[in-house]
């Protein structure tokens, strides 16, 4: 039943009630009781418009953004919150077409919900056009209300996501920031949960592995990142949990060493620290390292000339002394001795000179060959080097 309605059969009953009331002494028993039910019926309906009058106000006093729309979309009820943000009064909007004010795009969707005959139906994001102009990001939540007399109306709820908008450009912002600056760092950084799972990879983890993130995305860590000692090849393991139950940066072991699906090795140093929420707590671990691989090949490369000699290979003076010096504290430690031989090639001048330095070199090389192949492993050949 429509307030119309309402009105008319109240203004009857009113009357009816009025003229009974003028001839009050002259009814019976049966007057009487008709009398008191006009009462009551008017009183019931009384209350009911009072009610609607209630609502009605609430709903054009609200600060929320209502509106009320019939079949065509035409603007029947607007909310004091909704002529507020289109900055405008009720009697500019209206009788006019709500799409008016909203984008082709919103307006097409707003329709198609409706002719699919929904009850209710949410718009994550409409653009509305105030009247100066301003665009407004808003959401938008309607419920249709079918009446028995055929006249069909929708309830629009509009809510102000602008700074949700906004907040979410920020964030985006700022991802792709943190992306970009991961991934223009030359360390690799690995990132995982509290669960020890992969999460992240920037580009030169990625090509360290030999994988996207995407296929490694929360796998285990160790199933990913086998880690393992360079000289006694024993893994490495709970590198990851360790540093979350310890609540502190951890250093990788000297001589890290991690080998790919491939089977490719690399040599790997650096850090694995937590990671924390605002509120302090644990949410994962990140692991930031450099390949390694060269400068330890060069140190490796390095140490051994320095402690090598450059032609033969064999331990030079500076070895020599060193293991000298150990042979000597082994000896007095365990109470025995050991046997120091000079060995020189003579005339091997004359052969430098008769055959060139290209035969001498290979006469050296020839002879420390076969001087090593006929001793113990704890035993030393040095070439003192032109003496």
């Amino acid at each position: 039943m429509t307030l119309n309605i309402l009105v008319t059969v109240l203004f009857s009953l009113l009357l009816t009630l009025s003229q009974r009331v003028t001839s009050l002494s002259t009814l019976g028993v049966s007057g009487s009781v008709e009398l008191l039910v006009l009462v009551f019926v008017s009183l019931f309906l009384l209350t009911v418009l009072l009610a609607h009058a209630r609502v009605q106000h609430s709903f054009e006093f609200s600060q929320v953004m209502l509106v009320t729309i019939d079949e065509q979309g035409k603007i029947v009820h607007a909310s004091k919150g909704f002529t507020d943000a289109m900055q405008c009064n009720f009697e500019d909007l209206h009788g006019r077409s709500l799409s008016e004010y909203m984008s082709e795009e919103n307006a097409s969707d707003l329709l198609k919900c409706g002719a699919q005959g929904q009850s209710h139906f949410y718009l994550p994001e409409v653009k509305l056009t105030t009247f100066s102009k301003t665009k407004l990001s808003l959401s938008l939540f309607a419920d249709v209300i079918d009446d028995k007399d055929k006249h069909t109306q929708t309830t629009i709820s509009f809510q102000d996501i602008s700074d949700k908008l906004m907040l979410t450009q920020a964030l985006s912002e700022e991802k792709e920031l943190l992306e970009v600056t991961l991934s223009s760092i030359g360390d690799g950084v690995i990132c995982t949960d509290k669960a020890s799972r992969i999460t992240y990879m920037n580009p030169v983890a990625e090509a360290v592995l030999a994988r996207l993130t995407k296929e490694v995305k929360g796998k285990p860590f160790g199933e990913v990142m086998p880690l393992f000692h360079e000289d006694t090849l024993e893994p490495i393991e709970r590198v990851t949990d360790d540093c979350m139950r310890q609540r502190e940066t951890l250093g990788l072991p000297e001589l890290t060493c991690i080998k790919n699906h491939l089977g490719l090795v690399f040599a790997i140093q650096d850090s694995i620290s937590p990671i924390y929420s605002k509120s302090g707590e644990i949410i994962g671990s990140v692991m930031v390292f450099q390949d390694v691989t060269e400068s330890r090949m060069m140190s490796r490369k390095m140490n051994h000339l320095a402690h090598h000699d450059s032609l033969t290979g064999l331990p030079n003076r500076l070895l020599l002394q060193d293991r000298l010096a150990q042979a000597c504290k082994r000896a007095d430690r365990n109470q025995h001795v050991f046997a120091v031989i000079f060995i020189d090639l003579d005339k091997f001048k004359n052969i430098n000179d008769s055959l060139g330095h290209d035969a001498g070199d290979l006469l050296l090389q020839e002879v420390a060959h076969r001087l090593n192949r006929g001793l113990r492993n704890c035993d030393t050949v040095a070439r003192m080097g032109g003496r």
